[in-house]
């Protein structure tokens, strides 16, 4: 009878372990699962053979784009231009409009040298763009808005994020015609503009320069500063998840003990494995 409870010991011990392992492992593969992402490469692989490429914390890449992409805000200027004009002969073309786009824009450049240039830009914008909702305001599309914004013209939202602040960008075409482009603020995209976010009457006199936004200034921020601080956040998530994986896990093992002494026939890891899996 002592060798037959032994041996009844014995068996249900090892079957906790090997419970607890599972549990373990399967836990750990779903924490690996959400770290690192597996994409397939395109047919074009090594070879002519399909690669599978690993992405190392495409989570992290995710939180830390979608936390960019909250924080980028602009406050631009545009121009809209006809898609056609009339030519000197008579005709229609769409490279008189280009023309006179080029031209514009080298007016407005030119009255820098005496103006500051968002004043130039939004007199040219009031005088001469055929978008009536924002000529009225120097062509102004939004202050300080968010990315997708302009939904309704995608080529001048993205514009508002790509072109370089303080320089007059275009002509650029879309559906409603030929758009000039003026970045005058833009937050969040400190690879674009480095430390610079705004441009500013030149203190020194003519013309215009670009220059932090007044709140980076009174606290001489930087963006290494603001990257250590996202990192920081990062750390701090990816050690609350472990922890809490660590927590999951115990608590998983306690449960199969409970339920390996409750009913030996059934096999625990099987059942919460399948739960954990489901």
């Amino acid at each position: 009878m002592g060798e037959s409870f032994r041996k009844r010991n014995c068996i249900a011990s090892s079957r906790r372990q090997r419970s607890n392992r599972i549990i373990q492992t399967s836990i750990f593969k779903l924490l690996l699962a959400g770290i690192i992402g597996v994409s397939a490469a395109g047919a074009d692989g090594f070879r002519g053979q399909r690669v599978v490429a690993f992405s190392m914390f495409p989570m992290v890449d995710r939180v830390k784009k979608d936390f960019l992409a909250l924080t980028r805000r602009s406050t631009t200027r545009h121009i809209l231009l006809p898609k056609q004009a009339a030519t000197g002969d008579g005709g229609i073309s769409n490279d008189a409009v280009v023309d006179a786009a080029l031209r514009l824009k080298q007016s407005i450049r030119n009255r820098e040298e005496t103006d500051f240039l968002v004043d130039a830009f939004a007199a040219a914008a009031q005088r001469y763009s055929i978008d009536k909702d924002t000529a009225s305001r120097g062509g102004l599309l939004g202050t300080l808005v968010a990315q997708g914004y302009c939904s309704a013209c995608p080529e001048l939202d993205r514009a508002s994020f790509e072109a370089p602040l303080g320089e007059i960008y275009g002509p650029m075409e879309s559906e409603f015609g030929y758009h000039l482009v003026l970045v005058c603020e833009r937050l969040g995209c400190p690879k674009l503009d480095g430390g610079n976010t705004r441009v500013i009457p030149n203190p020194q006199g003519i013309g215009s320069v670009l220059a932090p936004s007044a709140t980076e200034a009174s606290n001489h921020s930087t963006p290494t500063d603001n990257l250590l601080q996202l990192s920081l956040q990062q750390v701090g998530f990816w050690v609350v998840v472990l922890v809490a994986g660590g927590f999951m896990a115990e608590l998983a093992a306690k449960t199969a003990d409970w339920m390996e002494l409750s009913s030996p026939t059934i096999p625990a890891a099987s059942i919460i494995s399948a739960t954990l899996l489901s």
